[in-house]
């Protein structure tokens, strides 16, 4: 503690050069150094753009220490920390040539939070905005060297000038694992702002500029380079009065350059579209090493980039990084822009998209349309949007890259109509997922890869894998089928295939394909659609065929074994293994009519395309003005070539699945509900909200229709002139025209039910005895005076009357308490409780009565501890639930032991028919689980779920900890011995300011961590 308080008087009360030279003796005169071996931090990179790259190729953190003795070091054992509180954060590994330091010898350290990479790699990263180092003697206990250090700037480092001395500087020459030969700079400039935002003016402006700094140090541009000496001084109000661009900065010879503050002033200029404004030095962009100079180099440069509204209203601004995005031939080129800590911030936060909520973005794309751009002949820059868009409407699960067109402006003049997109990599399934890309395999199929395939994050492991059990093993047996279910995500992959199908898109297959899980023992594989722009009757012959033709039979293509990008089956071996199932090759049949009946239905198409299309074509002109040859007219024409194949296409894939897989002919489905908006029905992958409703499918292919109940609505069965079915889920194989509709009825009739009973705890969960009523109407009810007995009827200690103004909300619970404080202790987020009860339940079965306040027997049943009920609930921790409300609840078939230990007081049942949950199916598992806290991002509380195992010994130590982004402990939530069995903790993070957590679960030598979102 003594030590942060120093390194805090360091921030606010000493100059830099001071500071060194009081740490130096501070630490000197406590004999910190008097060891044998004396070690320095000699210079270090917290923002590493491209300075230096490790062996892997990356541009990681870095500490360089110095060893001024005569003689070799070893740091194997030593410690290494970014946190005086938490000094022993990371130990260097023993017994390795690579920890060596020789004498006056130099060693870096990559602080990348990395160590798998080797025993020079931290398991920790510095921070930009300042932190601390700290260097520790293997004994743990002596400090070797400590730094603590402010902001940091991109490629700069921060170093002793000279090696191993108390002075510290900033190096704008890095010398990693060197001496520090060059002169450095004891600060940095101040910074400068401007009288005016970004933006458009009718009217000229004066600018004025405003610094610390006296204003001949602050030099300025006029023409989008960066300002240096040989700029202009700032003497006073700038006029301007056409677009231009002012860069500005504070240029000391003492310090290190001031941060460059641009903005961008348009006069005369309109749009249509929102703006996207990048502004980077001539030089970065067409000098000898400018990326448009040289587009396939792959080199990035510092950019500017404001995003504005259609009116030029600015709405974003940030320093980042650009490079070219997929280089073509044409002298329009697609951009790529990084959010990195070098340039200011590490990400774009602001949400750019109206299909998503996401607002957290590492990288963004610019995108000219490429083979479908509005300069390419037959181009209409919508089609692969437009796919896109329709896979995302299908379901907000499925992954695409969101879209938002915009003109683009580069240094203030136009450059076209683009379309902004997410890039699909580690970044996106961390700010879509939350998945770690240390956890993660994340393949690709793609050109200039050996055999087209490309381990993005991970590798083809567990793919190949699965792809071999797919191959090996019959699917049509029950228990291989259900692994293979295991193994990829069903609907994701069908719903991908299908539309993939659907737009007809030949570049695919062994290209573009996208695929990912998360690395662990239970995720699946699910797909990513990526570049569709072939898709939708692009014109493209290959062989002397036209594969853009709207006849063209992708779904034999898709499926088949033989023609080009197939490779003789290889590329097609998933769906032709799934298919040899028959469930499954129902599943996609109907799956695909689906589809057909809604989302590829051509009114729906056709509209989603108009409006893309509506969007983008009054700025058409100026684009086309800009870039190419082509006429306005020659745009609409390829416009049109999208529409006919929309209209055409649904019609022609019928028949192509009729004639794959010798169906029948189809027949007209029709659904309805009664009353009107009483309910809704699922259909197959459907959710219907919309009635009457009809579609087309194929005869003696089963469809699945489940009636689903609307507020204040329970149902009453199925109706068709065919007939009566009670149930609510029915599977049906209609010949002809077949008109059905769900019947609801009010459900202010439906009485609260007896839905969980605790009558003997478990070691693990000592809560006491307690009964769970479920309220199962959509309208609460008012239960004061109603009393819960057990078997003795004539006892008044054998009876609990709840208090007045009692209530239980629609589909809520109540919970009565043998002992409250008891059930509290391991239950404190369930408030509706109600005890104390001066009687328990029998563990050999007894009798659970309810009745309302005059004295009606609401419900009861008698319930046993042997065998056809559940014995597990006697004593092992699990409780007896109900697995549907509306089930009879008398009978022991209709209940089942909790999947969790202590039960789901207050929550719905894990036990619950068809019920989504995190639950773990009941089958004890071999290792530990920990789940993803939910809901996440969260503002207040959020739920973590974890499983101890059965093996190899039960109870063990468990302990659940909150770490902050800084691996500070926040709080412990857990540390105690633990049977096997689920279990469930709500962190509270209500005093915690928003950001990143970490959740750490350890139990023996096996820990796992997750992340999590608090929002404030």
């Amino acid at each position: 503690m003594i030590f942060r308080i120093l390194l805090n008087i360091r921030f606010y009360l000493f100059p830099k050069r001071l500071w060194a030279w009081a740490f130096f003796f501070l630490f000197s005169v406590n004999g910190l150094h008097s060891q044998t071996h004396r070690l320095y931090i000699n210079e270090f990179m917290a923002v590493n753009n491209r300075t230096v790259k490790d062996a892997q190729g990356d541009y990681d953190d870095w500490i360089e220490l110095y060893n001024p003795g005569n003689s070799v070091v070893d740091i194997g054992g030593m410690y290494f920390s970014d946190d005086a509180d938490e000094p022993l954060k990371w130990q260097i590994p023993s017994n390795n040539s690579q920890t060596l330091i020789v004498a006056h010898g130099f060693l870096l350290l990559w602080a990348d939070g990395q160590p798998a990479a080797g025993p020079l790699h931290l398991g920790f990263k510095l921070s930009g905005k300042g932190e601390e180092i700290v260097f520790y003697e293997q004994n743990a206990v002596t400090l070797i060297d400590a730094i603590a250090f402010g902001a940091q700037s991109g490629d700069v480092s921060f170093g002793r000038e000279p090696d191993g001395s108390a002075h510290w500087v900033f190096f704008e020459q890095a010398t990693p694992g060197a001496s520090n030969i060059h002169s450095g700079f004891s600060g940095k400039a101040p910074p400068v702002t401007f009288s005016f935002l970004s933006g458009l003016y009718s009217d000229s402006l004066h600018l004025q500029i405003f610094s610390q700094a006296a204003p001949e140090q602050i030099y300025y541009t006029t023409n989008s380079g960066d300002p240096d000496k040989t700029s202009f001084i700032y003497q006073g109000p700038i006029p301007i009065a056409k677009t231009t661009i002012v860069k500005a900065r504070v240029l000391i010879d003492s310090l290190l350059p001031g941060d460059i503050t641009s903005a961008v002033y348009f006069f005369n200029e309109n749009s249509h579209l929102p703006v996207f404004s990048l502004v980077s030095d001539p030089n970065n962009l067409w000098g000898s090493r400018g990326i448009l100079s040289n587009p396939g180099a792959g080199w990035e440069r510092p950019v500017h980039i404001e995003y504005f509204d259609s009116t030029f209203r600015l709405l974003f601004k940030q320093n980042a990084g650009i490079k070219i995005h997929s280089p073509g031939g044409g002298p329009q080129q697609s951009f790529r822009i990084y959010a990195r800590s070098g340039y200011g911030k590490d990400v774009f936060q602001y949400k750019f998209f109206h299909e998503k909520t996401l607002s957290l973005f590492k990288v963004l794309i610019l995108r000219n349309g490429s083979n479908d751009g509005i300069q390419v002949t037959n181009g209409s820059q919508l089609r692969d949007p437009m796919m896109h868009l329709l896979y995302y409407r299908q379901n907000r699960d499925n992954d695409i890259s969101a879209y938002q067109p915009a003109n683009v402006f580069l240094n203030g003049a136009y450059y076209g109509i683009y379309n902004l997109r997410e890039r699909q990599d580690a970044h996106y399934l961390f700010y879509n997922h939350q998945v770690d890309k240390n956890k993660l395999d994340f393949l690709e199929r793609a050109f200039n890869y050996p055999n087209n395939r490309n381990a993005i994050e991970g590798n083809w492991n567990n793919y190949d894998a699965m792809r071999s059990f797919l191959n090996d093993n019959d699917l049509q047996i029950s228990e291989d089928w259900d692994y293979a279910q295991s193994l990829l995500d069903i609907r994701d992959f069908t719903g991908y295939w299908i539309t993939e199908i659907f737009g007809g898109n030949f570049d695919w297959l062994t290209n573009n394909q996208k695929f990912w899980r998360e690395r662990t023992p239970y995720s699946r594989w699910k797909w990513m659609l990526w570049d569709m722009d072939h898709a939708l009757g692009l014109p493209h012959n290959y062989n002397g065929y036209d594969y853009g033709d709207v006849n063209w039979n992708t779904l034999d293509w898709a499926t088949g074994t033989e023609g080009p990008r197939i490779w003789g089956g290889s590329s097609t071996l998933i769906i032709r293994n799934l298919l040899g199932n028959s469930a499954y090759k129902n599943y996609f049949i109907n799956m695909f009519c689906d589809l057909l009946n809604t989302s590829f239905k051509a009114e729906n198409t056709l509209a989603l395309f108009d409006s893309l299309k509506a969007q983008i074509a009054p700025d058409v002109p100026r684009h086309l003005a800009r870039w190419t040859y082509r006429s306005v007219k020659d745009w609409n024409r390829s416009c049109n070539a999208v529409r006919n194949y929309l209209i055409r296409r649904p019609k022609i894939v019928r028949g192509q699945l009729r004639q794959k897989f010798s169906l029948d002919t189809l027949y007209t489905l029709q659904v309805n509900v009664k009353p009107p908006y009483s309910g809704t029905v699922a259909l197959n992958s459907l959710a219907l909200k919309s009635f009457p409703w009809q579609g087309d499918y194929f005869r003696n292919i089963p469809v699945t229709l489940k009636a689903l109940p609307g507020p204040g609505f329970v149902f009453n069965g199925w109706q068709s002139e065919f007939a009566d079915y009670n149930r609510k889920e029915i599977t049906i194989s209609p010949h002809n025209t077949l008109q059905i509709q769900a019947v609801f009825t009010p459900d202010s009739l439906l009485a609260p039910v007896i839905n969980e009973i605790n009558y003997k705890s478990g070691p693990a969960c000592e809560a006491g005895d307690w009964v769970e009523i479920y309220n199962p109407a959509n309208s609460s009810k008012n239960l004061s005076g109603w009393m819960l007995k057990d078997a003795k009827d004539n006892d008044p200690d054998h009876c609990f009357t709840l208090p007045k103004n009692t209530t239980v909300p629609a589909h809520g619970f109540l919970i009565f308490c043998k002992d409250v404080q008891k059930f509290h202790e391991y239950f404190p987020e369930v408030q509706a409780t109600f005890g104390n009860m001066k009687f328990g339940l029998s563990s050999n079965g007894d009798q659970v009565r309810l009745f309302n306040s005059r004295a009606e027997t609401i419900d009861q049943l008698t319930y046993r501890s042997s065998a056809p009920w559940p014995g597990s609930a006697n004593g092992e921790g699990y409780t007896l639930e109900l697995t549907d409300p509306f089930s009879d609840n008398t009978l022991a078939q209709n209940w089942a032991a909790s999947r969790r230990i202590g039960g789901t007081p207050g929550q719905a049942n894990s036990t619950l028919t068809g019920m989504q949950n995190h639950s773990y199916s009941g089958n004890p598992l071999k290792s530990i689980r920990l789940a993803q806290n939910y809901p996440n991002p969260f503002n207040r509380s959020t739920v973590i779920d974890y499983y101890v195992p059965t093996i190899p010994k039960s109870p063990r130590r468990v302990i659940l900890t909150v770490y902050n982004i800084l691996g500070q402990r926040v709080k412990t939530l857990v540390n105690r011995n633990q049977p096997a069995g689920e279990y469930r903790v709500i962190f509270n993070g209500a005093n915690l300011a928003g950001g990143v957590y970490f959740y750490r679960l350890k139990t023996g030598k096996t820990v796992l961590t997750k992340k999590m979102i608090l929002i404030e």
